[in-house]
């Protein structure tokens, strides 16, 4: 199967965990397991932020004292900040762009999870949007699509069993069966 065709068929990452709130602190053990693999990630109280990632240390700061929701929000944004730097860091990029890249991909990422942040998503990006952002959509948009596409499949190449692809049955349409994602 090709790339495409699995990113594709990832319908939701967590089928189990998705949509569901009461499983939101298991939903974020599965996903600070598995971006943890690729990223160095600390918990940390008394911080007046709810996450960054420092470039010198390469290390995604998550605020301890927060609810898991806003601990996966965070993490995603941060995860993204991670990967953008790691794969193509632009210092000259202005900081609001790199703040609404971050929180889209983020939003993107959050959605194939079964997660709608988008009333916190929508808010965020709002308040880092000026107008000359426009003049700069194109190339925004396409790191938006590159890092989301990256991020989900960190996750689906994973080694938590909480990340798998749903693929729809062979011999009976409509059946559903689950495999780990490997390329």
């Amino acid at each position: 199967m090709c790339l495409k065709q699995c990113i594709d068929s990832l319908a939701i990452l967590l089928p189990k965990l998705a949509y569901n709130t009461s499983n939101s602190h298991e939903t974020y053990a599965h996903l600070r397991s598995a971006l943890s693999e690729s990223f160095d990630i600390k918990e940390v109280s008394g911080i007046n932020y709810k996450g960054s990632y420092d470039l010198a240390s390469k290390t995604i700061t998550i605020k301890s004292d927060v609810s898991p929701i806003l601990k996966i929000r965070t993490l995603l944004h941060e995860a993204v900040h991670a990967l953008d730097f790691t794969i193509s860091p632009v210092v000259d990029m202005p900081r609001n762009q790199h703040e609404i890249i971050a929180e889209a991909a983020a939003y993107v990422v959050a959605l194939k999870l079964g997660l709608d942040t988008g009333s916190y998503s929508i808010n965020y990006l709002r308040s880092w949007m000026t107008n000359e952002d426009t003049k700069d959509i194109t190339v925004m948009s396409d790191r938006i699509q590159k890092l989301s596409y990256r991020i989900i499949l960190l996750l689906a190449e994973s080694k938590d069993s909480a990340f798998y692809i749903t693929e729809e049955s062979e011999d009976q349409p409509h059946e559903y069966s689950t495999k780990q994602f490997t390329i």
